[in-house]
């Protein structure tokens, strides 16, 4: 992302667009494999090996968490540098969303999500309740 950004801003085109990063939470190995066949997508061999530690040793859903908390945390880096949001694209893995939103310091702590609903127009403020 570093050197496309670089390219970018080179040609002066960074001022002229807002480009949003997608990233998305990586749930089994399997998930994993077939993200590899996508074309456009991105998935470094360290993340799919990664993947497969995490799946040997039962614990693949975290370490995806783990990984897209890292990835924000990167793009968080070129914030308004050619970067000016994240476009978290769960693939069937919903209810995960609140909980990286959160840890990735996207939005406040205090903000809370209707768990009950598949729609995110259902969040409400906390007000002392």
């Amino acid at each position: 992302m570093e050197i496309w950004l670089n390219e970018l801003a080179k040609r002066s085109i960074l001022d002229k667009v807002y480009i949003l990063a997608g990233v998305t939470p990586i749930k089994s190995l399997k998930m994993a494999q077939r993200l590899m066949e996508v074309p456009g997508v991105n998935l470094p061999k360290n993340i799919l090996g990664r993947m497969e530690a995490a799946s040997a040793s039962g614990n693949a859903p975290e370490e995806g968490v783990q990984i897209a908390l890292e990835l924000i945390s990167r793009i968080k880096t070129y914030h308004k540098q050619g970067i000016h949001g994240i476009h978290l694209m769960p693939v069937g893995w919903d209810e995960i969303v609140p909980r990286i939103v959160v840890e990735a310091g996207l939005l406040s702590k205090d903000f809370l999500f209707n768990h009950t609903s598949q729609e995110w127009n259902n969040a409400h403020h906390f007000e002392g309740h």
